[in-house]
């Protein structure tokens, strides 16, 4: 008989620890996967059942009882639980950190209360109230429980204690010059974008500006009467997260599914549908690589497939790397099932909205589509047919912080534990994803012609190293862009740098402003009068003074986008609009869809952007593309270099000449004998995929090795930092040797120091991913414990900085 359970802690420090059976309720009213409340220390703190012990395995240790339950009907499931426990072994992880990603924020509430009914009265009973009370009151509750009298309450009204504050303006704001407390405020919520009360209050807590008041309330309520920030409920069980059925301006080149498919795509779809059936019949996990040139029609591949899946009583994941990408597939999806039950998920929902769709999978039989990022992969189904991974090269499918995962690893556990089929789609796809197709581990499908009669657009490499070093733009691509806008045509330009300038220089000593907490160069930002650490996200007025010599005299060097964006306005005639898309300009709330929309309807004839605008758009009116720097990617200290500036201008060459005019792209370079560049012009991923993966398997780079990062970090004050680091280099350099991996490092981060911390890491190769938990477990062993040392496992790791 059950005695015993050992439950994983959802809050730090994350830990697994072992609890009895009270009296008061019987062991039928727990089980495994069920939330609980468990006494920790001094306090209650809720985790999830992960296990139990029977008698013998218990031995002579006397276990605290469990402390109440929160589920009455599980919500999770044997898939998710199951799912939990291999994620926490392979990233050597604890269950409780995996099971905080997994579970919405409002399942992980640490403050609980009850609703007691009795006859038509309902009270509200606090979780500390019933642990305090006498034996023969807890047997009172404890059958109230039984009887579904006594039940739990999520937060179910909203209070500022939830609540969500978003920026409504940009800087400058118009305060008085004392009111540092709210400018405190505003300075966070400009560089973290919104942020809850919670967050906030420990930032506050933190600051000494607001050392004579532990409570930013009465600052949150002044700024949001002055209309310069918004609240928002954190918590709203009842919100409907189904967005109106979209208007018709915005679904300007969306995907009917009543679109007759081109004979490739008839081929394509059959050779799936096919795959699809079989695998939901056999109750077996398929994966299929869609290999499609841009504008080939993935995306009408992928409505097909939900339809059918749909018919089979499956429900459907449709995942994009991005929130603004998954908004576009969600546009889709709404477009072509109106009366299919749906779900946008992502996380930028409030709790309420998640809380809503999680309950709705776990519990609602109709088979459903769910839009979303990464996140969506833990959500409860029972009945997954299809997962589809649109993009799947994308870096933004990797978590590389807290805990770490691979969204593509975990869509392939999930459909291989319920049977389905998981598409991988990309005009670009991952080497190691095209390498296991071009080994027959996967199959592949491939679209080589656009759906439309347009053809792929002209790819031209321009030599910078003839241009002016003060103009950010060559003789040919401001005659080009004179061209296309007398042709009453729109253009992009790619520069994947924010802010005015990446650096100002000190005119009278040449010293450039640095993060204090970073120790890298500060961004200007001219349109609000700040330089901004894009890494930790401290800002400083500016103009300023010096920090060597005092002097005033800045000079900008180098373009961001916001630089670039005034570079254009100043060239061009006033009558022509430019739009700038970069997380700059779409940090509030609704900027992104007007930017879109503004340039789909032709209102501006120009955009300037990030990397943001190089995925998944479709404006049939632009016919010239620019990438401003096209070396911007090539010389990051990555093996992947190469790999993410072919998939970044491939996909930003797609987006020319999708209407029924050529396009042509125009690519700046000061490297134009780069091997790379070749491929780029001809589009030829196959010959890229051919170059890169001899590349590799010289310098023994995956696919041909298993790569994991080691990062190690301290702050820059501890005297002990530089020994510890030592040490664990000796030790992995040894245990290196004696299993024969080859470890590189340890060395200084690109990025060293990163909010105060200084940061090493050490690249290690091996075989087997067995082997690199092995070693990295055995430098556990050896690192201080209680100390403000940090180490982490990142395998296959994507950012390398």
């Amino acid at each position: 008989m059950t005695v015993a359970w050992d439950v994983a802690l959802c809050s730090p420090p994350h830990r697994t620890f072992s609890y009895g059976t009270p009296d008061y309720l019987p062991e039928r009213s727990w089980a495994v996967g069920q939330r609980v409340m468990v006494p920790v220390g001094g306090s209650v703190r809720m985790g999830v059942i992960v296990g139990s012990l029977d008698g013998e395995r218990q031995g002579e240790r006397k276990l605290k009882p469990l402390a109440w339950p929160l589920d009455q009907e599980l919500l999770l499931s044997k898939d998710v639980l199951e799912l939990v426990r291999h994620l926490a072994k392979r990233q050597m992880a604890p269950e409780g950190l995996v099971l905080s990603s997994v579970l919405p924020k409002a399942l992980r509430a640490g403050a609980v209360h009850f609703a007691l009914r009795d006859g038509d009265t309902v009270s509200k009973i606090r979780l500390d109230h019933i642990l305090r009370a006498s034996p023969s009151e807890l047997a009172v509750y404890g059958q109230a429980w039984l009887d579904g009298l006594l039940t739990p309450v999520i937060a179910e009204r909203a209070d500022r204690r939830n609540a969500t504050y978003v920026l409504l303006r940009d800087p400058p704001w118009d305060l008085r010059p004392g009111a540092k407390r709210q400018l405190a405020v505003l300075e966070y919520l400009f560089t973290h974008g919104c942020a809850s009360r919670e967050r906030i209050s420990q930032e506050w807590q933190a600051d000494a500006a607001a050392s004579e008041s532990r409570n930013p309330d009465r600052v949150l309520a002044d700024l949001v009467r002055k209309g310069l920030i918004q609240e928002s409920p954190g918590l709203d069980a009842s919100v409907d997260i189904l967005p109106a059925q979209p208007q018709p301006q915005e679904c300007a080149g969306t995907t009917t599914m009543e679109h007759a498919l081109t004979a490739e795509q008839t081929e394509a779809f059959a050779v799936l549908q096919a795959d699809l059936e079989q695998a939901v019949r056999e109750k077996k996990g398929l994966v299929r690589l869609v290999h499609g040139i841009t504008g080939s029609g993935k995306t009408l591949l992928y409505l097909r497939l939900a339809r059918a899946a749909l018919a089979m009583g499956k429900s459907v994941l449709l995942l994009a790397p991005e929130v603004a990408l998954s908004a576009q597939l969600w546009t889709e999806v709404s477009r072509n099932f109106p009366d299919v039950p749906k779900h946008w998920y992502h996380g930028y929902l409030n709790p309420g909205a998640k809380l809503a769709v999680f309950r709705a999978a776990r519990h609602q039989a109709t088979p459903r589509i769910v839009v979303g990022t990464r996140s969506a992969l833990f959500l409860p189904f029972a009945d997954l047919g299809l997962i589809i991974l649109d993009e799947e090269h994308d870096a933004s499918y990797k978590q590389d912080e807290g805990f770490m995962y691979q969204a593509k690893e975990v869509a392939y556990f999930r459909i291989n534990q319920q049977g389905g089929l998981m598409l991988l789609g990309s005009a670009t796809p991952d080497v190691k994803t095209f390498h296991a197709a071009d080994q027959g581990e996967i199959a592949r499908v491939t679209l080589r012609k656009r759906i439309s009669r347009c053809q792929l657009p002209e790819i031209g490499l321009v030599d910078m190293r003839r241009e002016s070093r003060s103009d950010p733009l060559s003789t040919v691509c401001r005659a080009e862009l004179e061209s296309a806008l007398e042709r009453k045509e729109q253009a992009m330009f790619l520069l994947n740098r924010r802010g005015f300038a990446p650096l100002v220089s000190c005119l009278d000593c040449g010293t450039a402003p640095k993060c204090p907490r970073c120790e890298v160069g500060l961004t200007y930002h001219k349109a609000w009068e700040r330089l901004l650490c894009h890494y930790c996200g401290y800002t400083h007025l500016f103009p300023c003074n010096c920090a060597q010599c005092g002097g005033t005299r800045f000079l900008p060097m180098g373009e961001g986008t916001e630089g670039l964006e005034e570079y254009l306005g100043n060239m061009v005639a006033s009558s022509q609009a430019i739009v700038r898309l970069d997380r700059d300009s779409t940090r509030r709330k609704g900027r992104m869809e007007s930017i879109l929309e503004t340039f789909a309807q032709g209102r501006a004839q120009i955009m300037v952007g990030t990397q943001m605008l190089s995925k998944g758009h479709h404006f049939p009116n632009v016919t010239l593309v620019v990438a401003v720097d096209g070396d911007v990617g090539l010389n990051l200290p990555d093996y992947r270099a190469a790999e993410k500036t072919f998939q970044l201008l491939v996909q930003l060459a797609g987006r020319a000449g999708r209407g029924e005019r050529p396009g042509r792209v125009l690519i700046q370079t000061r490297n134009p004998e780069h091997p790379c560049w070749e491929h780029i012009r001809t589009g030829n991923y196959e010959a890229f995929f051919s170059q890169e993966l001899e590349r590799r398997r010289k310098f023994a780079y995956p696919p041909f090795v298993k790569l994991a990062m080691i990062r190690l970090s301290y702050p820059r004050e501890w005297e002990r930092g530089a020994d510890v680091v030592t040490q664990a280099g000796e030790h992995l350099l040894r245990e290196g040797a004696r299993l024969g991996l080859r470890v590189l490092g340890p060395a200084p981060a690109p990025l060293s120091l990163l909010n105060g911390r200084k940061r090493i890491q050490c690249l290690v190769k091996a075989m087997s991913w067995l082997e690199l938990r092995d070693v990295y477990s055995s430098l556990q062993t050896i690192l201080p414990r209680s100390s403000p040392f940090r180490s982490s496992l990142d395998l296959d790791p994507v950012n390398m900085l």
